[in-house]
């Protein structure tokens, strides 16, 4: 299963935003992103949140011991 990390910066890229751009966006630094972007950081639920409502993505929880999984929210 692909981490959601890597889907975060898959999507940041398709809509045209740079790191820096997303970081202003959900009130975080860009080195925070490039951190969670590179698998180095995990986001606190809080600021995952922020940034999928910014990069559109709803999260689906499989189990509370698991890995979240994202997915595009339908349009």
């Amino acid at each position: 299963m692909e981490d959601y990390r890597l889907h975060i910066r898959a999507k940041r890229k398709a809509l045209g935003f740079s790191q820096k751009q997303l970081a202003c966006a959900v009130n975080v630094s860009q080195p925070f992103i490039h951190d969670i972007e590179s698998q180095k950081k995990h986001p606190s639920m809080d600021v995952l949140a922020r940034i999928c409502k910014v990069l559109n993505i709803e999260i689906i929880f499989q189990d509370i011991e698991e890995t979240p999984v994202s997915h595009k929210k339908a349009e």
